[in-house]
């Protein structure tokens, strides 16, 4: 009797991976990543990838009955603050999961500032500010407070490293594909994923790529490389219009010097290209008491154009500005 009982524990012990193999293998798991404009949680088919990824999930999404589970997780690159971050991530990845019958999507998830995948992709570069940046983002808080102030950042030194040559290089050729939505689909493999086999390989920053999972799963990526997202966005920002943009930067001004003088005035400012801003202000004042022969009237405008080092116009710092002034005034001022 006890010979029985020890051989059919053996059995099941051993039947028991082998069960749990087979019903591994009746799901097949296909990841896709959609990549987004700056500042935007629109889906753009225009950017590179984005046309192969939605017409693979519309492929997908042709047989809801086949989706067992979706998993879904929205990224955003460093340039914006951290609670704009925190909801255009929680933005990009409820769009994507709108798309998904709402019983399947099993968990959505905003990753705010994606720090961890910035790393990642810096530690691929071989540039002379690699060890730099990645000690930054490793050793400084993303905020430092003293005092109840915020004295320093973890941006703000990145910036700032190597006259802001690395931040430069972040905004060509690594920001832009920290911009996504990415979805994890479970389905049954009774239907072939509509994938080339010779295409499959981990999606770059997800989970299975940073080793927390064990599981062998197939995955697709269909979004841009870090080389290939940062040739097709020469233009980026306002950081690019072409490639990275969502639509024209503009900026609307007063000088408040003038306002206090009482000289009503008005500027606008326009990005035009990469660092390169032009700016049209305008001011008039024409007031007059005839009974005391007081008069202040002036009016006057001025054209100019900028190039700013570091930050995209035209919310930069530092320019160098390129300036056409005139200005006229009555005979009677």
């Amino acid at each position: 009797m006890k010979a029985f009982f020890a051989c059919l524990l053996f059995y099941c012990s051993a039947c028991i991976p082998v069960l749990a193999q087979v019903a591994e293998a009746s799901c097949d798991t296909l990841a896709l990543r959609l990549h987004f404009c700056q500042g935007c949680a629109d889906i753009d088919t225009a950017i590179a990838g984005n046309s192969e990824a939605m017409g693979r999930l519309g492929a997908v999404l042709d047989s809801p009955g086949d989706i067992v589970a979706v998993s879904v997780r929205g990224s955003a690159s460093p340039e914006g603050n951290t609670d704009k971050n925190d909801t255009l991530s929680a933005m990009r990845a409820a769009v994507l999961s709108g798309l998904f019958e709402p019983a399947k999507v099993k968990s959505v998830e905003a990753l705010g500032t994606n720090w961890t995948m910035l790393r990642r992709e810096i530690e691929k570069c071989d540039t002379k500010w690699k060890g730099a940046a990645l000690a930054t983002i490793i050793n400084t808080p993303e905020w430092v407070v003293k005092d109840g102030r915020v004295v320093d950042s973890r941006k703000l030194r990145l910036k700032k490293l190597r006259k802001g040559e690395a931040w430069e290089y972040m905004l060509d050729h690594i920001f832009p594909s920290l911009r996504f939505a990415e979805c994890t689909i479970v389905a049954k493999a009774a239907k072939p994923l509509p994938a080339e086999a010779e295409s499959l390989r981990r999606l770059p920053g997800s989970r299975e790529d940073s080793g927390e999972k064990e599981v062998v799963e197939m995955t697709v990526y269909t979004g841009p490389t870090v080389a290939q997202a940062g040739s097709g966005a020469a233009a980026e920002q306002p950081e690019p219009i072409a490639a990275d943009g969502c639509g024209v930067k503009l900026a609307v001004k007063t000088n408040m010097l003038y306002d206090a003088a009482l000289i009503p005035n008005l500027g606008l400012e326009l990005e035009f290209a990469r660092n390169y801003s032009a700016s049209v202000n305008w001011m008039y004042a024409w007031w007059s008491k005839n009974a005391s022969h007081r008069f202040w009237r002036v009016y006057g405008g001025d054209i100019e154009f900028r190039y700013w080092w570091h930050t995209p116009p035209p919310a930069g710092s530092t320019a160098i500005n390129l300036r056409g002034i005139t200005w006229v005034c009555t005979d009677r001022c």
